[in-house]
This record gives C-alpha cells, structure tokens and sequence, in this order.
C-alpha cells in the first residue's frame, strides 16, 4: 500500500511540473486522481472520505459560480462596469477605479469569479481608453489578490480558514485584522502600478467611450432575475453579520448556504439556467472535494503530527508563517497548502492571529509570481481567448516581488500591533 503522504507528494509534484513546463492539465485532475488512489489502495476509507468532505464550503462554491456565471452571460456586470467607468476622466483615474472596484468587490464576489468576468471589460477599457491592455490587466489580477485578503469568501483558501472553529465571526474577524492593510495595499497597488506604467498612462486618451462595452442579454427575466440574486446575497451576508453584532455568531454553515439560496431566482426564472449549470467552474468542485479527501488520508496517517511535535511556537508565528506560505503557494498552490497547514494549527496554537497570517500570507502570494494563484491563470486564458497580448512571467514578477514584500511587511505589522 502506498501511503498517504507519498500520495499527496505525487499529487505537488505533479501540480508544480505543470506548472512549469506550462502542461495544459487541469489542476482538478491531478489532485482528482490522487483521490482516487489514495480511495483505492486504502488511505482512506469510503465513510472517512465522505465525512471529510466539507459540503459547506461546496456549496458556497456552487452559489457563487452560478451568480457568476450568471452575471457574465447576462451581460449586467459589463452595464454595470460601463457606468462606473465612463465617471472616470483619465487613465489615472480609471486605474484608480479599477483597482479599488475590483478590489473591494473581490470581497463579495470571489476573485477567481472576477478574474473570470472582469477580463474582457479590462480589455475593453483600456481600448477604450487607447491603450495597450497589459497595465490594465495587471491592475486587475493584483487587485483582486489583495482585495480578496480581507474577506472569508474573498478566495477559496479563505473558506477553508472561515470553516474553523475557532475563527468565531468570519466576517467580523477578517475585517477586523485586515480590512485597514488591505486597503492601504490596495493604494500601494496603485501607486506602485501609476508609477511603472506612468508613459501607458500618459499616453492614455480622456476619451469617455466606455459605453461601447454594451450589457449583452440585460433585459426582462434575464435582469431582474440576476439583479434579485445579487440583492439576496448582499441581503444574505448583511443579516449574517447584523445577527453576529446582536448575538454570538451563527455556525458556519448559514454563512455557506447564503449563495446556494441567493442563486434561486436565477436556477427558476433565468432563460439559460442550463447553459449556466454546464458552464460553471465544476473543476473546482472537485479539485476541492478531492482536496478534503486526501487531507483527510495524510491527518489520519499522523505523519503531520510528527512532524511539527514540539515546534507550536514557531509554525505559529507570522514570521514564519509569512514566508513559508508565499514560497509553497508557488509550487502547490495556495489552497491545498492552506488546507494542510489548517491541521497543523488546529493543534498547535491558539488564536487568530495565525490564522489571519495564513490567509494574508496565502493570499497575496499571488503576487509573487503568475503561478501563486488560480486568478492569474484564469486572467492570462480569458485574453488568450481574446486574441490580445497577454501578460508574461517577466513583467509580472517586476512587478510582483517588491509589491509582495511590501505587502507582507504591511500585514505582519499590523498584526504585530494587535
């Protein structure tokens, strides 16, 4: 029998050799696989396996990919992003308001969703705007990576870390501890970004044809029945967080339901619920479930345990946790390193502080590098697709290593403050 944790290592290795001679397989189907063999040769048992599933969290992430895709077919998120940025009077200004819209609606929305929908707007924006897409594009993917740091549905690694027990109040909690660095990284975001596009921007026109980017399909049922959906999530987590404030926070699993059922007027009333059920991100799904179950195989076996006896203080600490979750998320990812770094905190500290670290930390390493984070990639395909210059590896990490570590220096001092 193979064990456990040669599993799990076959299952990185494989993501990380992906990753770099860019292979075109799904991550979902590597760590799919590694499901299955570790279900096969007896890691884990079939009722320890379901069991270890957190069918919350999936079905958070069905309610946010059917709202998303929703709003992407339906065209309402382009009318909505034409208005916002037919206010701005310059390229500095759009920039401005790129950053901090998408990066506040990374808080709401999921920043893999954005990075889906938010694409071929960026590109027509910066058309629009008569210049090249790439300053743009990368105002958007380090945005909706920082952004998304402050909120417990802002990412997929966040979820897991909202699901622990010892979090409390999600929202209060991440708003709490970092809410206030986010937004101060998001104003470094766009200085640093002002500063290395400053001809781009100089040579962008004042010209206000955002109005090109048109609503496709934005009428009747359509509309009004994502429009309900919309409200009903904001709705959702607003009474969620009214209800924290009045009394002791709900259990998690009320918050993971609020999209599934926010999603209902457009699963009844919406023309091509069938188109959006096929189209969601299902791979995700069950990179996920997948993900839970061969976690679940390597705790079990109790190799984790051993290896971090007697060392609490140190794997703990944000000074610790800070670099070595922005080194590995480039190699395996940012979920599946936060999935088993969870375990490991689950016995050896108390508090949130390391548990903000490691979404913090977690998160923005997505900035480091294109392969830090899932909403690169998804950024780079969607102009691909566009038949636009993408982004490469050079520009980015010009980028991306100074912004990252000044990220980090933000957040591990103000965590140190509290």
């Amino acid at each position: 029998m193979i064990p456990a944790y040669a599993i799990l290592a076959a299952v990185f290795v494989a993501i990380t050799v992906r990753q770099l001679l860019e292979l075109k397989i799904p991550i979902w189907k590597i760590m799919f696989a590694g499901a299955v063999f570790a279900l096969v040769l007896g890691d884990i048992s079939v009722p320890a396996a379901f069991s270890s599933i957190n069918f919350g969290i999936i079905a958070f992430l069905i309610g946010m990919f059917l709202i998303g895709e929703a709003l992407q077919q339906s065209g309402y998120l382009d009318y909505l992003s034409s208005r916002l940025f037919s206010r701005a009077r310059d390229s500095y200004a759009t920039l401005f308001l790129l950053i901090f819209g998408a990066g506040l609606l990374s808080m709401l929305l999921m920043n893999d969703t954005l990075a889906i929908i938010g694409t071929p707007i960026v590109i027509s924006v910066a058309k629009s705007r008569g210049m090249r897409s790439e300053p743009f594009l990368m105002a958007l993917a380090f945005s909706i990576t920082t952004g998304s740091v402050a909120s417990p549905i802002g990412n997929p690694q966040n979820l897991l870390i909202a699901a622990s027990s010892r979090l409390g109040e999600p929202f209060l909690t991440f708003f709490g501890y970092l809410l206030v660095p986010t937004v101060i990284n998001l104003f470094i975001t766009y200085a640093m970004l002002r500063f290395v596009y400053k001809r781009d921007l100089q040579k962008g026109n004042s010209r206000k044809d955002t109005h090109k980017i048109l609503p496709r399909g934005s009428k009747g049922s359509s509309r009004w029945s994502v429009k309900a959906s919309i409200i009903l999530l904001v709705l959702g987590f607003a009474s969620y967080i009214l209800y924290s404030l009045a009394h002791s926070a709900p259990q998690p699993q009320y918050l993971f339901s609020i999209p599934l059922f926010a999603s209902i007027p457009i699963l009844i009333f919406y023309p091509g619920k069938k188109a959006i059920v096929s189209r969601m991100d299902w791979g995700t799904i069950i990179f996920f479930i997948s993900l839970f179950i061969i976690v679940g195989s390597v705790w079990d076996s109790g190799v984790l345990q051993s290896l971090v006896s007697g060392s609490s203080s140190l794997v703990s600490s944000a000074l610790y946790i800070f670099p070595i979750s922005i080194l590995f998320s480039q190699m395996i990812s940012n979920v599946p390193l936060v999935a088993l770094y969870l375990k490991i905190l689950e016995t050896t500290a108390e508090g949130v502080i390391p548990l903000m670290a490691l979404a913090a930390s977690s998160t923005i390493a997505g900035n480091l590098s294109i392969l830090g984070a899932a909403s690169n990639v998804i950024i780079i395909q969607g102009t691909e697709k566009k038949g636009e210059r993408t982004i490469n590896m050079k520009s980015f990490v010009k980028i991306g290593i100074p912004l990252t570590i000044i990220e980090s220096l933000v957040y591990v001092g103000f965590l140190g403050m509290l």
